[in-house]
């Protein structure tokens, strides 16, 4: 490799670099981004889980209320 061809590939490969490269503003600004996208999905995330929860209490008392109806039931076949 000659000493221009050497000089050409390396300034094709700086050039490169300068083209695709990002600087710390725009990594911060899409950070930013990112962050405010997660803490949507996290706000999300706890509104479903808020709501799963609400359903997990609604069916336990709806178990609760069944199993006691059951134990009434068998108190008044066994006087009956």
């Amino acid at each position: 490799m000659t000493e221009e061809q050497f000089k050409t590939e390396v300034l094709e490969i700086l050039n490169f670099l300068k083209e695709n490269m990002v600087t710390r503003s725009e990594f911060d600004e899409r950070l930013d981004v990112v962050d405010n996208r997660l803490t949507a999905i996290e706000n999300r995330l706890t509104a479903v889980e808020s709501k799963i929860a609400g359903i997990h209490r609604r069916v336990d008392g709806e178990l609760d209320g069944r199993k006691q109806l059951e134990v009434r039931i068998e108190r008044l076949e066994a006087t009956a």
